[in-house]
């Protein structure tokens, strides 16, 4: 098992107990062959949650069994994996010191800001019955569909034939890395609970919540500028006019418009699912950022 530094030491084996319990029930015949073969726990802690990922998708590459626990109380933060034993185990973990020794030196604060964060964001609606912490995941979880062709299966997508047109045309080389795009996507609003102000007819709004989620998100997680940069511009074609949707590109280049974009196509089949609007308002949005990526000549 794995988790890393940026938990307290004191959070660290919890989080572990977790994975591996998790690990016992998503994969029984591997636990079993593990518990009467050897029974040895070995508990490793890497320095943070970027390396955790990183470790996983690792791990996952080699055909290895893992199962990844995330924590709700602090954002669904990746706070744990466990790994099916192996020689190839051994080998990719070679070099990792051992949890609960060691914890990163504001640790013990970022948890509490984290804790704080993730209360907020589940008590803030994006939606009846859908949380901001909801929310995000079900952008991500809706971009995971939209690669993997699972979106073929429902007939709720709009436009799909245009959207695989925008991916195809995207040079893969200019997005971020995989970890910089989730956290990007299931943290694109959480600076929303502290900029949600209600009109006089108790509609619920965010002014300026993508600048303030940018800034949130940065006293988090300061060295991940990309996630960072993702998000103050999550709404470039929601709400972003023609002239800034241009100085994005001339700053950042096509194939990242083009991401930004198909986040947009993302979070509104999200949305969509959730119940926040009906079809023929999906169809209407769809085609608005459509118009926004053809005007600037993307497609």
């Amino acid at each position: 098992m794995v988790t890393h530094k940026d938990l307290t030491i004191s959070y660290q084996l919890p989080q572990c107990c977790h994975a591996v319990a998790d690990f016992s029930a998503q994969y029984p015949e591997q636990f079993k062959k593990w518990q009467s073969g050897s029974n040895t726990i070995v508990v490793l802690a890497v320095s943070n949650e970027r390396r955790l990922f990183e470790l996983a998708e690792k791990a996952e590459g080699f055909g290895l069994k893992v199962c990844r626990f995330h924590e709700p109380d602090l954002c669904n933060e990746l706070t744990a994996i466990a790994i099916e034993p192996s020689d190839t185990t051994r080998r990719i973990c070679g070099g990792i010191g051992l949890a609960g020794r060691k914890q990163n030196e504001n640790a013990e604060q970022n948890l509490d800001w984290k804790f704080a964060l993730a209360e907020k964001m589940m008590v803030t609606r994006q939606t009846d019955g859908v949380n901001m912490l909801e929310h995000g995941q079900q952008v991500y979880a809706a971009w995971q569909q939209f690669l993997g062709g699972e979106q073929q299966h429902h007939d709720e997508w709009v436009e799909l034939d245009f959207a695989k047109k925008v991916y195809e045309s995207i040079d893969k080389s200019q997005l971020p890395d995989v970890y910089s795009i989730w956290k990007y996507m299931t943290m694109h609003d959480c600076g929303k609970p502290d900029c949600l102000l209600f009109d006089s007819n108790g509609k619920r709004h965010y002014p300026n919540h993508a600048q303030v989620s940018a800034s949130v998100f940065a006293q988090l997680f300061p060295e991940e500028d990309a996630a960072k940069m993702l998000i103050a511009n999550d709404m470039l074609f929601h709400s972003g006019t023609l002239e800034q949707i241009q100085e994005f590109m001339t700053q950042h280049g096509s194939s990242l418009t083009k991401f930004l974009w198909l986040s947009a196509y993302c979070a509104l089949h999200a949305n969509n699912k959730a119940g926040m609007w009906d079809s023929n308002s999906l169809k209407s949005r769809v085609t608005k950022i459509i118009k926004k990526l053809k005007s600037i000549n993307l497609m």
